[in-house]
């Protein structure tokens, strides 16, 4: 059964900004969570349970995981040296 996939309003505002060229090979990877929630290369966040990333190349994911409700959040998308500001 599959995972069902969320985006918070910081997310969504952040994939409108992001160039169309990453977005399109950024939507695979982030539909493939449906599935596999944790693929191979993600990344438990430190101090933060259930919080994951993902990489897209300089572009990152950070993703919750509810694995009770069956449910991923994506909670930011944005370029690494400005994903992990005033997460938490």
């Amino acid at each position: 059964m599959s995972n069902k996939i969320e985006f918070t309003k910081t997310a969504l505002r952040q994939a409108k900004k992001l160039p169309r060229s990453v977005w399109l090979r950024l939507v695979p990877r982030i539909e493939s969570l449906a599935h596999k929630p944790l693929p191979a290369g993600s990344k438990q966040l430190v101090g933060l349970a259930g919080v994951y990333r993902i990489r897209m190349g300089d572009y990152r994911v950070i993703y919750r995981f509810h694995k009770t409700d069956k449910v991923i959040t994506v909670v930011k998308i944005a370029h690494r040296r400005e994903i992990y500001d005033r997460l938490g």
